[in-house]
């Protein structure tokens, strides 16, 4: 946006609690490194491009239906449709090969896939075609799931059997992990508090950098809480955040 005398953009990014927010830049008409410098200023503080934890070429996409189905061989497997009353197809399939999988399906939409009633026919509903089909469409509480590319679907084949999906199902976003055995040095319980201890014991750059990936499985609050207290440690510390080509801190240069 742009005017005689300003202008103006806005901007998305990602808090690291995981909420997008519309962000403001402005500067004098065709002034436009400033933008460039309120933007790059945004990053260095700690503004996320993309979700903690969603890697190069992935998106996140928000659900609002589902479709349970079945495999040949008897594996449950969800349709997904995202969360737009003009969208009526699945954007992608979930398998939920083992018990593991299941848990975390119901964890991130606090659906139990016992509840669903399964869809038998063949092809995948769309939505809002077949009144009789909605019985087999189950809204839930909005939930983000992260998607990348299927790099085997074949746009140009006429089989919809042949040609795939084209996307492919990543991970539910936000929900807790599975208890692990920490790395040494690390904290033991990983609440806020032992992290907060953590920290006011001044690790160095490397030890910080190696915990980064404990820090984006961690559940949304938590995460919430503890990521804004590294940023401010790496600030007394010197140090700058960087995105590229993975998420670490490094001494400003």
């Amino acid at each position: 946006m742009e005017d005689d005398q300003n202008i103006r953009a806005y901007f998305k990014m990602y808090h690291p609690s995981g909420l997008l927010v519309s962000l403001d830049a402005r500067a004098p008409a065709g002034d436009y490194a400033s933008l460039m410098v309120q933007v790059t200023k945004a990053i260095e503080a700690g503004w996320l491009v993309q979700p903690q934890g969603v890697e190069e070429g992935e998106r996140v996409e928000r659900i609002r239906w589902i479709v349970f189905a079945r495999k040949s061989d008897g594996t449950p497997c969800l349709d997904l449709y995202v969360d737009h009353d003009r969208m009526h197809h699945s954007i992608v399939r979930c398998y939920l090969d083992n018990d593991q999988q299941i848990a975390d399906f119901e964890r991130a939409t606090g659906c139990k896939l016992a509840s669903l009633t399964e869809y038998i026919g063949t092809g995948r509903i769309e939505r809002g075609k077949d009144p009789r089909m909605n019985q087999f469409i189950r809204e839930i509480r909005l939930t983000d799931v992260v998607v990348r590319p299927n790099p085997d679907y074949k746009p140009d084949e006429d089989d919809p059997k042949k040609r795939g999906s084209k996307l492919k199902f990543v991970r539910w976003v936000n929900i807790a992990p599975a208890a692990t055995t920490p790395a040494p040095g690390q904290p033991k319980i990983a609440g806020e508090q032992d992290w907060i201890d953590w920290l006011a014991k001044s690790p160095s750059l490397a030890a910080v950098n190696g915990v980064i990936p404990d820090i984006e499985r961690m559940a949304e609050a938590l995460r919430a809480a503890v990521w804004p207290r590294f940023l401010e440690y790496a600030k007394t510390q010197g140090w700058a955040y960087n995105q590229k080509p993975h998420r670490h801190f490094k001494d400003r240069v």
